[in-house]
């Protein structure tokens, strides 16, 4: 008859904690293999989504939705990357709380707020431009949204050209 042999409490603790150290880095190495850009291309869109798309359309520039950059073991996806160095983010006025529209935060807009500026952060890092347009900003004032689109577009061609 075999014997199992007992061990120390420390000795459990060990092993328990080394398998838990072996599961998270398990999942960082199945998360660092996956960029979930190309599945979220054709997710569904929001309606300020729509109308950026439309912008984007009728300046006649390319565009690549959901696009990913790496950031350590994680990805993170923003909505619109216009041509080499310009992304575009499509913020919600309630989810990313516009201080125009609401008052008080919830612990999902702080955890909105803090994406977002870990997404700055990010695109700079990268040396990108991210524009930001809160979506009653595209709703009510298309015309300006497309005239900071065309301002950096422009700005871009000048210090290619210049």
């Amino acid at each position: 008859m075999l014997m199992k042999k007992k061990i120390s409490y420390e000795e459990a603790k060990r092993r328990v904690q080394s398998r838990i150290s072996y599961e998270r880095l398990k999942a960082i190495a199945v998360r660092e293999k996956k960029d979930p850009g190309p599945a979220r291309k054709h997710k569904k869109r929001t309606k300020p989504e729509k109308q950026m798309i439309e912008i984007l359309s009728e300046l006649g520039v390319l565009f690549e939705p959901e696009f990913s950059i790496k950031f350590g073991p994680d990805w993170r996806v923003f909505d619109f990357r216009v041509g080499d160095r310009l992304l575009i983010e499509v913020d919600g006025d309630f989810y990313h709380a516009n201080e125009d529209t609401m008052q008080g935060l919830t612990h999902m807009h702080l955890r909105a707020k803090k994406n977002d500026y870990l997404k700055n952060i990010i695109a700079k890092k990268n040396n990108f431009k991210l524009l930001r347009f809160w979506a009653s900003e595209i709703n009510e004032n298309r015309e300006h949204v497309k005239q900071q689109i065309i301002d950096y577009l422009s700005d871009i061609m000048e210090n290619k050209v210049g």
